[in-house]
């Protein structure tokens, strides 16, 4: 279900015009394409965003060439180009719900279960996986890092806690907003099972966070100062221009998720969960709680809106409603198999 409904419509508005923020995407890859020049030259995105789609687009490039439909890279339309792109954010976004069901699986198969459903379903996570934009790649490398983190009390290896750091840079290095909180996931995951991990394993974290950047973003790391238009944008985002219909900021974030996403009773739920997680496994919900509460409070730090920087908090609330729907069924459904009590929960 995830899978068709964010590849379904990945054409929409082509050839004629693009989904809103892609064509700056498109223009870079454009220019990489066509001149052959790997230097993004503009860097309010990092690296990884770009090169995350060329794979793909000279595969299709050689397949239109061995076709006979292409002879040149200018050859190939902007539309099919963009649809590529479209493709490769919806496979990563039908990932992402194959990753919360694997996290969910440390709180129950149920809630697993429920988390994928409700993430599958969620209207802007499959919005944005219908676009060429890289919020919803960068969100699949988070929760990957997120499970990773998560696999060290089970896993507690030098490996693991490099692919951790790893995972975590990439998200970095597709859109700084979302990678960068996962820092505080990195440093707790670390500290909770410092006793089981070798000395090596907290340098391969960091190490593997800033290899991942390095890697994908050589064209910053020789010139630091093209990093300064994301810090003026960054700026930008903490000068006060709207006033959120007269609300206050939490009240127009948590407005936006229950009328365009969800509604108040699951939004209750995930909440309740939360706390039912806690309560069962301090440990592992904080390590899958600290990441989207931190991204939560930064967001709500802007003066400017910027719902879109919601979407890493999509899996956690199917998480955390999922655990909440299975501890109600094994407390109250289970034990006492009242019909009254069935009927109520269904």
């Amino acid at each position: 279900f995830a899978a068709v409904v964010r590849l379904k419509g990945l054409s929409s508005g082509l050839p004629l015009h693009t989904l809103y923020g892609e064509n700056d995407t498109l223009a870079v890859l454009q220019q990489m394409l066509y001149t052959g020049n790997l230097n993004p030259n503009q860097f309010v995105y990092p690296g990884l965003s770009y090169y995350l789609h060329l794979p793909f687009l000279y595969a299709f490039y050689w397949i239109g060439v061995w076709t006979g439909h292409f002879n040149e890279m200018t050859s190939v339309p902007q539309a099919s180009l963009l649809f590529v792109g479209r493709f490769v954010c919806a496979i990563l976004g039908t990932l992402t719900v194959v990753l919360i069901y694997r996290i969910g699986l440390h709180f129950g198969r149920a809630a697993a279960h429920t988390a994928m459903a409700i993430l599958a379903a969620s209207p802007q996570h499959i919005e944005f996986s219908h676009m060429l934009r890289p919020a919803v790649p960068a969100v699949f490398f988070a929760i990957a890092s997120v499970y990773v983190a998560l696999s060290l009390s089970q896993h507690p290896t030098t490996r693991r806690a490099l692919l951790m750091g790893v995972l975590a840079g990439a998200s970095f290095s597709v859109k700084y907003t979302i990678g960068l909180p996962l820092i505080i996931t990195i440093a707790l995951g670390l500290w909770f099972y410092r006793k089981d991990l070798k000395p090596l394993a907290f340098f391969a974290a960091p190490v593997g966070f800033l290899i991942a950047f390095i890697a994908s973003n050589p064209y910053i790391i020789g010139n630091p100062s093209a990093i300064l238009p994301w810090i003026q944008k960054l700026d930008s985002y903490y000068q006060p221009m709207e006033d959120y219909y007269e609300r206050n900021v939490v009240s127009f974030y948590v407005l936006y998720l229950v009328r365009y996403n969800y509604q108040l009773p699951l939004i209750l739920l995930s909440l309740a969960g939360l706390i039912v997680a806690y309560i069962k496994s301090r440990r592992a919900a904080l390590l899958t709680s600290i990441y989207p509460i931190a991204v939560f409070i930064w967001l709500c730090t802007f003066d400017v809106r910027r719902v879109q920087e919601l979407l890493p908090l999509h899996p956690f609330i199917g998480l955390w409603a999922g655990i909440a729907l299975d501890s109600v069924w094994n407390t109250a459904v289970k034990r006492r198999r009242s019909n009254v009590i069935t009927a109520g929960y269904l």
